[in-house]
């Protein structure tokens, strides 16, 4: 089911999250039309704008929604001006938000600005 925070993102894919909790999530990921063209053309520098939702599952129960969303240049320039969010599994509480150094520092492992795309070791198709 899709939920409805995503009524205005698209759909990428069902993975096995290996970077999220050492794999024990399966997620949805979801994009805006700016991170859906880096995601299509493996783009090795996301522009301003770029999103990327990830909902995850674990046994068919709501594990957290996580946020990434490239901002612009100056941000945070130490890790790819990137924004993090960390929202409860019913996407109605956010946990922690902004400059998050855990999410950065899994993220800047990632040869594509800070996202791991399709075909990525840390991405298992379902």
């Amino acid at each position: 089911m899709r939920p409805d925070y995503a009524a205005h993102l698209i759909e990428l894919g069902a993975f096995v999250s290996r970077g999220h909790a050492g794999g024990r999530y399966r997620m949805q990921l979801f994009t805006n039309a700016v991170g859906k063209k880096a995601w299509q053309t493996g783009t090795h520098a996301l522009p301003a704008g770029a999103l990327f939702a990830a909902a995850h599952t674990e046994d068919g129960r709501p594990g957290p929604l996580l946020v990434m969303q490239k901002r612009a240049a100056g941000y945070d320039p130490g890790h790819g001006d990137w924004y993090y969010a960390v929202a409860d599994g019913a996407a109605r509480r956010v946990l922690r938000q902004g400059r998050l150094p855990d999410c950065a520092a899994c993220h800047s492992m990632s040869p594509t600005d800070y996202v791991f795309l399709r075909g990525s070791s840390a991405l298992q198709s379902r």
